[in-house]
């Protein structure tokens, strides 16, 4: 017989949990974080698969919460005791891929303190055109025609590729500033070698991962979201430019390269 897909799976437990009574908060979850489109989605369910561990996806459409009470979590106008007061069931499984969540790291850390957390980083390029291709977007634009709604309010540049590659560095802030404290894995480093990341990064967060994920390391865990050709096909020049410009430091920092440009380092 076929094992049950992921999607079934998790529902399976949810529904398991709704007949059990009253729902149990875990004590010292698994956060996986990262910017949208950055791989997190794959190397939490294959995580999940390594340790025999069950992960929410996305909590806040898992759990239908509001968008803004979502927002009012991420930019900490609702205290994360409160919200999981109100969302425990949101906070039952040991492993928790939510890259919103990303930035609130710092209420999450204070709330949770048990808890461990690994941060997905992929090279900023990559991450901004999956993020725009995936919403149908154009990368060479010079402005839209309606802006994104981008959280946290503190990104401030006017210009839509600028502002995401601001929200670019504040998760990879997350973990460059917090290394005592947060697992890094590159996405890149995981597509060379899925079955070796996901084992190390086991190891890092304390786990046990005895099973196989061989059956799984092609599942395609979300839908196509890349574009092919170079960086400059599809943002462009000048937008290009403004990526490199605001993410120089955190690309260098996470050992990216750190322009497009033949012969430039």
């Amino acid at each position: 017989m076929a094992s049950p897909s992921l999607r079934s799976r998790g529902i399976g437990n949810r529904l398991a949990r709704w007949f059990e009574g009253p729902v149990r908060v875990h004590p010292a979850p698994v956060f996986l974080l990262g910017h949208p489109k950055s791989g997190t989605t794959a190397i939490a369910a294959l995580l999940s698969r390594a340790t025999g561990s069950p992960v929410t996806h996305d909590l806040f459409q898992t759990h239908a919460i509001p968008r803004q009470e979502a927002a009012d979590l991420i930019m900490g106008r609702t205290e994360v005791g409160d919200f999981v007061r109100r969302h425990p069931r949101a906070f039952a499984d040991p492993l928790q891929k939510c890259p919103k969540l990303t930035f609130a790291f710092d209420a999450l850390r204070a709330h949770f303190p048990a808890a461990r957390f690994a941060l997905i980083a992929r090279d900023p390029r990559d991450t901004i055109r999956s993020f725009l291709f995936r919403r149908g977007l154009p990368g060479d634009a010079g402005q839209l025609d309606r802006p994104l709604a981008l959280l946290p309010e503190t990104l401030r540049d006017d210009h839509y590729v600028a502002r995401l590659a601001e929200r670019w560095n504040l998760a990879a802030d997350v973990a460059l500033r917090n290394q005592d404290g947060v697992v890094l894995i590159r996405y890149e480093d995981f597509v060379r070698d899925k079955v070796g990341e996901i084992a190390r990064l086991a190891v890092r967060l304390g786990l046990d991962a005895p099973c196989d994920i061989t059956p799984w390391l092609d599942r395609p865990f979300k839908p196509f979201s890349a574009v092919d050709g170079d960086w400059e096909a599809f943002f462009g020049r000048s937008n290009l430019d403004r990526i490199e410009q605001v993410c120089g430091a955190r690309v260098q920092a996470l050992g990216y390269q750190a322009s497009a440009r033949v012969g430039v380092t």
